[in-house]
């Protein structure tokens, strides 16, 4: 193998993962999002039932929040 093989290899490879990173950070935008959201619904839910919540109650509590979230992304 010569100096120039090597130099080529690693430029496609550069390139290469240049590529997959770029299609790849919408996906890990909307994935970190989603944690977030979980962890925050994870929060509210045990509080919740920390204070003495029903099942029904957290339910519609959830929807209610998540109809507004909604609302905001849209206007």
């Amino acid at each position: 193998m010569n100096a120039l093989t090597i130099v080529h290899d690693h430029g496609f490879a550069m390139i290469f993962a240049l590529i997959v990173l770029l299609a790849a950070a919408p996906n890990a935008f909307g994935f970190c999002q989603k944690m977030k959201r979980t962890h925050r619904d994870m929060q509210l839910k045990l509080a919740m039932l920390k204070t003495g919540y029903s099942a029904d109650q957290i339910v519609r509590t959830l929807l209610r929040q998540y109809e507004s979230d909604s609302t905001i992304q849209r206007a």
